[in-house]
């Protein structure tokens, strides 16, 4: 079975999902280019390096896979940071098999989500406040809203674009999982949460960690 990954980072979940059948091949990608390296490095040390491959892609633009390539396509928290939804899923449902599914993730309104309500954004306001980040330029864009589809199917936006896109069958559940970070002590778990966000290059710039 051949699978299709979008957004998948340094390698998530594609590694997962290869480790589940010596039949899968996964195709990783990811729109930051630093992550192919890095996954090709992971899937090498965990084994997986002769049937995981990464590809730096922007999701809206499959072209450099034909119609009909994938036996399902996986992505992970990446529609809500793609300026053309419904261009995603048209490009998805071109790729995959009549009949394949495509599974995608969207995160809810943060204050759902302990991450990022009691987390990420109480974080990123205390450093504004103490002049520690950046506030936004009032006269930029604005910054990307990461929750902005959330209870968008299978009514309302993201909804509206599977099913403009040939999705005949569209369904969405609602579930909660733990979200663990290594770390050697408390500050590394901080830093590497830090390094993880769209943030990370405001705080280096303003002289943080």
């Amino acid at each position: 079975a051949a699978v299709l990954a979008l957004g998948a980072s340094a390698g998530e979940p594609s590694l997962t999902i290869a480790s589940r059948s010596s039949s899968i091949r996964v195709v990783s990608t990811d729109y930051a280019p630093p992550n192919k390296a890095l996954g090709t490095a992971r899937a090498k040390a965990l084994g997986f390096d002769d049937r995981v491959e990464f590809h730096t892609t922007d999701a809206q633009d499959l072209s450099a896979w034909p119609d009909n390539s994938f036996d399902a396509v996986v992505g992970t928290y990446v529609l809500m940071f793609t300026p053309d939804v419904a261009q995603v899923c048209r490009e998805v449902h071109r790729v995959l098999k009549p009949g394949s599914p495509f599974i995608t993730t969207v995160w809810q309104p943060p204050p759902m989500v302990d991450i990022f309500g009691k987390g990420l954004m109480k974080m990123m306001l205390t450093m504004r406040e103490e002049g520690k980040m950046p506030m936004p330029d009032p006269e930029g864009p604005q910054p990307a809203n990461p929750c902005c589809l959330a209870h968008s199917a299978p009514d309302g936006v993201l909804g509206d674009a599977l099913r403009g896109a040939g999705f005949v069958s569209v369904s969405a559940e609602e579930f909660a999982y733990p979200c663990t970070i290594a770390g050697r002590d408390a500050a590394d778990v901080v830093s590497r949460t830090i390094e993880a966000t769209p943030f990370h290059g405001d705080i280096l710039e303003e002289g943080g960690p």
